[in-house]
């Protein structure tokens, strides 16, 4: 069985103006070895999550290339709602460390550079690999995979 990360995120404080469709397509683009999920509520049932969209990465995929991918969603996707005023719009990415907390970035809020934010997703996720519970990953695993909250995203590359 191939080992995997376990990344989740939304796009926080966009209102209507972006959707994760469009961010997951651009993720997708640019990060092989990847399998993306988008969020998508059961009819009539209320969640308490804030994210919209799961990506399950082989830990053999390149770290720089992920958090470069992510810094150009970042830009592509949120710098521009900056411009127009709306601040507090952000890239909100979340991994889940082997005591079951969370490491969070956030990129328009916590990080507006690239360097440190690249540095610091390379350095918290290489600990995270190396302190994997891989029988607890492989289960979460397949709890996205079979669910009906997540669905996969198809594109063609």
């Amino acid at each position: 069985m191939i080992e995997s990360l376990i990344f989740q995120g939304a796009l926080a404080n966009v209102s209507n103006e972006l959707n994760s469709d469009d961010l997951l397509k651009f993720l997708d683009d640019r990060i092989n070895d990847a399998e993306f999920y988008k969020f998508q509520p059961e009819v009539g049932k209320i969640y308490n999550s804030a994210l919209d969209w799961t990506m399950i990465v082989s830990t053999s995929a390149s770290i720089i290339t992920i958090a470069g991918a992510l810094w150009d969603a970042y830009k592509h996707f949120v710098q521009p709602i900056h411009k127009k005023g709306n601040k507090s719009a952000f890239l909100f990415i979340t991994m889940k460390n082997k005591d079951g907390n969370f490491t969070q970035f956030s990129i328009g809020n916590q990080y507006e550079n690239k360097e440190i934010f690249v540095r610091d997703f390379i350095k918290k996720t290489e600990e995270l690999k190396i302190k994997l519970n891989k029988e607890e990953i492989s289960i979460e695993k397949k709890s996205i995979i079979d669910s009906k909250k997540w669905i996969k995203i198809r594109t063609e590359k």
